[in-house]
């Protein structure tokens, strides 16, 4: 919770330099730059942050363009998501030399849906955009997700187990899904030196996730800048990138994204314990998008085995006040029979909840 205290996304992501920690000297010509800090620590268990190990996500996407939520009977577009979750992982089958499959099972999930068309905020529709949610959500409680790892940091796919289906109603729905839990495993990728060296310094990473659409193809770099601070093992982050987005199938856009976050490290254990990261992204494709653009904000914490998280409710919830994609409120005040959605609040200004 230390982090979070510390650290607002809003104002750090604007900031040019990184804080607070002055940057490293150049000490070796291995490709990384380290500081003044030359103890080198080699740990047993390049893995071991996937130990039994239980972890809160909370992470919001506001996309460009909408994305389609089904299932069999009922379906309806949106273009903005939050999701909390609490994970249990550990460590299940060695891949590879380099590599693991991790089971993270999905103790309690909640997620919240902003609809996107006018007519999906009429009381009904809502009412049965609800029922879809808390579905989807029943589904996914209790079961696995599993993420492939490597001992450098670096989630390098992530899927559910159990949920397949024939139905091509049920195979939209297994999407739906399987967004909802990118959104989750998102945050746990950062790349790191080789042996998760963290002496003061600094590296580079190439084609990072946080900067780019899901399932979609782009360019990137962060620089991570490691020093210590008031105690504390501090990764700061910078990046940016470009990505495509595909509104339609003829009408692809290129979007320019930046990243700013901030970790903090156990160095006596060699991972990360708490994230904070803030993604924006924005094109030049004018009014034909919303002007919101793209943004991703999360934070994940490593928790005590017996913390109680609330997760909060299954439900849908009004558009960002910053959208533009229909008037936003105001076109929610001009549809007869509107459901009084809850405001849309940021994960920003929600730190993770502790439970009763």
């Amino acid at each position: 919770m230390w982090l979070a205290s510390w650290c607002s996304l809003a104002t750090w992501a604007q900031t040019s330099t990184p804080a607070p920690a002055p940057l490293a000297t150049p000490s070796t010509d291995d490709g990384f730059i380290y500081g003044e800090d030359t103890e080198v620590i080699v740990y047993g268990d390049l893995f071991a942050r996937w130990d039994d190990t239980r972890w809160a996500v909370a992470t919001e996407m506001v996309l460009p363009f909408p994305e389609l939520l089904v299932n069999e009977n009922f379906s309806f577009l949106s273009a903005a998501m939050q999701v909390r979750a609490v994970l249990q992982c550990n460590k299940d089958i060695k891949t590879g030399r380099r590599n693991f499959q991790v089971a993270c099972t999905i103790e309690d999930i909640g997620f919240t849906v902003a609809p996107f068309e006018a007519y999906d905020l009429h009381v009904d529709r809502v009412a049965r955009a609800n029922e879809l949610l808390l579905e989807i959500d029943e589904k996914l409680t209790g079961n696995a997700l599993q993420l492939r790892v490597d001992d450098r940091g670096q989630v390098t796919s992530s899927d559910v187990e159990g949920i397949g289906s024939d139905s091509e109603v049920d195979k939209a729905q297994v999407d739906v899904m399987q967004r909802v839990l990118y959104l989750v495993a998102m945050g746990f990728d950062l790349r790191l030196r080789d042996g998760a060296d963290l002496r003061d310094g600094k590296w580079y990473e190439y084609d990072v996730p946080l900067l780019r659409f899901p399932s979609s193809s782009g360019s990137s770099v962060a620089v991570h800048y490691l020093n210590q601070y008031k105690g504390h093992t501090l990764v700061q982050s910078i990046g940016k990138g470009t990505t495509m987005a595909n509104i339609d199938s003829t009408n692809p856009l290129a979007f320019t994204m930046k990243l700013a976050g901030v970790s903090i490290f156990d160095k006596s254990e060699g991972y990360m314990m708490e994230r904070v990261w803030s993604v924006s992204g924005v094109s030049s494709g004018g009014m034909m998008v919303n002007a919101y653009g793209y943004k991703n904000v999360g934070r994940i914490e490593m928790l005590e085995k017996d913390t109680p998280i609330d997760v909060g409710e299954t439900r849908c919830i009004s558009l960002p006040p910053k959208s533009s994609y229909s008037l936003g409120k105001r076109r929610e005040k001009a549809v007869e029979g509107a459901a009084a959605l809850p405001e849309w609040v940021s994960i920003e200004e929600t730190p993770i909840r502790q439970g009763r």
